[in-house]
């Protein structure tokens, strides 16, 4: 997955709009004991801003718009896997690199 910056559209929600809608899905699936409560994340400060982003965005945790799971990868894994653009990016320690704090891609998508 990669990223491109374009002009703002202005008919596009505020991410603030997009991540209410995500923590209120998020306690729908605590309520039905889909999925745990996670600790609360602290806020993002200013030193952990590395740039200026438009004013219509937000920076979050990583946790605070997806779960990250940990332990192994469900078996046999092709059986998930898809070409698929609805895929769910399926991200693996081999996505990373050792000289970068970023995951800029995603090698195998599985089935939503």
């Amino acid at each position: 997955m990669r990223g491109k910056l374009v002009e703002q559209d202005p008919i596009d929600e505020p991410a603030s709009v997009l991540l209410e809608k995500i923590k209120a899905e998020k306690e729908q699936l605590i309520k039905e004991k889909k999925i745990k409560r996670s600790k609360p994340l602290p806020p993002i400060t200013d030193e952990e801003k590395p740039f200026e982003i438009p004013d219509s965005w937000e920076w979050v945790r990583l946790g605070e718009v997806l779960t990250i799971l940990r332990g192994g990868s469900p078996r046999p894994i092709k059986k998930y896997l898809t070409d698929s653009p609805n895929g769910i990016n399926w991200i693996k320690i081999g996505d990373s690199t050792v000289n970068s704090k970023y995951i800029d891609h995603a090698a195998e998508k599985i089935i939503p």
